[in-house]
C-alpha cells in the first residue's frame, strides 16, 4: 500500500506561524497592559491621606470584600476613567460601612468607646476648620468637602475603627444590643444636661437638631461627650444608637 505523501512545511511557512504568534501573544500582552490592575488602583487609592487608614483596616478585616471592591474599581478605571473611579472608591466604602451598621453597633464595648473617642476627635477637629463643616460632619458624615489634613486623619482613625469594631460585631465577641433602653438613654439626658443644660432644654423641645451650624455642631460634641461620661457598657450602648442613627439617616437620604 502505498503512503499518501504529507505536504511538508518549508522553513519559510514555519517561521511566518511563529512571528504570526508571536505577534498576537505581543498583540494581548499589549491589551493587557492598557488595563488597569487591582495593585495599580490599590496603589492610586492609598496615596489619598483620607483613605491610607481606612483602606489599611478594610484590606485586613474583610480581605476578601476587599479584593473584590479593588476589581470593581479597576473595570471603572477601564470603562469610565480614573477620576470616576476615585468617585466610586469613596462611595462604595461608605455603603460598605453603611452595611455593616448592625455589626458596629454589636462590637464589644471596647470597639465602641474608642469609635467614640474618635468621633469626637473627628467633630472638634472640624469645629476648628469652621462651623458649617463639623454641622454637616454631625448631619451626614464626611462626603467629600475640602477637609484639613488633620481632620483626613482623625476621619481615617474613625473609619478603621469601624471595620476593628463590624469585623468583632460579626465574630465570636458579638455583644447583642436592643435599642437604646429607656434607663441607658435617661442615664445619656442626665449627662447632657450636666454638660449642656440649654441643649437639654432644645431635646425636650424638640429642636436640638435645628440652629445655626455652630448650634449643631456643638450639639454634636455635647452628645459624643456626655456618652464619654457614662459607665463603659452604657457608653457604648449609647455609641450604638449613635451608629445607627447615623447610618439610618444617610440610607434615608440616598
Amino acid at each position: 500500500m502505498t503512503e499518501t505523501p504529507r505536504p511538508r512545511r518549508c522553513a519559510a511557512g514555519w517561521l511566518s506561524i511563529l512571528l504570526i504568534g508571536g505577534g498576537f501573544l505581543l498583540f494581548v500582552g499589549f491589551l493587557l497592559a492598557q488595563r488597569s490592575s487591582a495593585d495599580s488602583v490599590e496603589a492610586r487609592l492609598t496615596a489619598r491621606p483620607e483613605l491610607t487608614a481606612t483602606l489599611a483596616a478594610f484590606r485586613e478585616a474583610y480581605p476578601n470584600d476587599y479584593r473584590a471592591y479593588l476589581s470593581v474599581l479597576s473595570e471603572i478605571t477601564d470603562r469610565q476613567g480614573a477620576e470616576e473611579a476615585d468617585r466610586a472608591a469613596t462611595e462604595r466604602l461608605r455603603a460598605f460601612i453603611a452595611s455593616k451598621a448592625e455589626a458596629i453597633a454589636s462590637a464589644p464595648a471596647a470597639d465602641l468607646d474608642a469609635l467614640a473617642d474618635a468621633n469626637l476627635a473627628t467633630l472638634l477637629r472640624l469645629r476648628e476648620a469652621g462651623a458649617p463643616l463639623c454641622a454637616a460632619f454631625v448631619r451626614d458624615g464626611a462626603q467629600g468637602e475640602r477637609l484639613p489634613p488633620a481632620a483626613l486623619a482623625t476621619i481615617g482613625q474613625a473609619n478603621a475603627l469601624q471595620f476593628r469594631a463590624a469585623r468583632h460585631g460579626e465574630g465570636p465577641q458579638r455583644v447583642a444590643r436592643g435599642p437604646l433602653s429607656e434607663a441607658d438613654g435617661a442615664l445619656w439626658f442626665l449627662a447632657i444636661r450636666a454638660l449642656d443644660p440649654e441643649l437639654a432644654q432644645r431635646i425636650n423641645a424638640g429642636s436640638a437638631g435645628q440652629g445655626t451650624a455652630e448650634e449643631r455642631c456643638t450639639t454634636g460634641i455635647a452628645l459624643y461627650r456626655a456618652a464619654a461620661a457614662l459607665p463603659s457598657e452604657q457608653a457604648a450602648n449609647v455609641t450604638a444608637h449613635l451608629v445607627r442613627q447615623s447610618f439610618g439617616r444617610a440610607e434615608r437620604r440616598r
